[in-house]
């Protein structure tokens, strides 16, 4: 099951679960406290599980609102230069 050559010290536990999960926006767009994806898990019962923070997501996510803000920029610009 090892595709690589570094050696597993130990396999803790191995499972096979349904739970539902949901992406959430957590965060009110500021410095202090800005927008970040967040994923939540869910029983089907309703019950929440936990949630996980991908670093690497929120920061493809900040870019992408900074981005945002400059295309949002520049035209407000164009508009007032018309």
């Amino acid at each position: 099951m090892n595709h690589n050559n570094e050696s597993i010290t130990s396999l803790e536990q191995v499972k096979v679960v349904q739970v539902i999960e949901t992406e959430v926006i957590r965060g009110e767009g500021t410095q202090e406290n800005p927008l970040r994806p967040i994923r939540q898990y869910w029983d089907f019962e309703g019950n929440f599980l936990g949630e996980q923070v991908d670093v690497i997501m929120i920061r493809n996510y900040q870019q992408s609102v900074e981005r945002l803000h400059q295309l949002n920029n520049t035209l407000e610009e164009e508009i007032k230069s018309e």
